[in-house]
C-alpha cells in the first residue's frame, strides 16, 4: 500500500513536469514543483545557495546559446585584422 502511494506521487510529478512543456500548467502543478524544489535543495542543514545556483545555470545556459568554436573565432578575428579600407573582406566572415 505504501508503495502505491509512493508510485502515484512520483507520476503526478512526472505528469506535472511534462505538462508544463505541452501546455500551460495549472496552479496546483506549478505550486506541487515548487514545492518539491523547495524541499529539495532547502532542507535543513543544506549548504544549498540560490544565488550561486541561479548564477551557474544561467552562465551555463549563455554558454550553450553563444557558444563559438575555437576555430570560428580565429578565423573571425583574421578576417578582422585584415579588413582596412577597401578591403571586404568582412563580408564574407558571415559565410564561415
Amino acid at each position: 500500500m505504501i508503495r502505491s502511494n509512493f508510485s502515484q506521487k512520483v507520476n503526478v510529478f512526472q505528469v506535472a513536469f511534462f505538462r508544463q512543456f505541452f501546455a500551460s500548467i495549472t496552479k496546483v502543478d506549478y505550486l506541487t514543483l515548487r514545492h518539491g524544489f523547495i524541499n529539495a535543495h532547502f532542507a535543513p542543514n543544506s549548504k544549498f545557495n540560490f544565488h550561486k545556483y541561479i548564477k551557474r545555470s544561467m552562465e551555463d545556459d549563455l554558454k550553450v546559446v553563444v557558444g563559438i568554436s575555437i576555430p570560428l573565432w580565429i578565423c573571425f578575428i583574421i578576417f578582422q585584422l585584415l579588413n582596412v579600407y577597401g578591403n571586404f573582406d568582412f563580408h564574407y566572415s558571415n559565410n564561415i
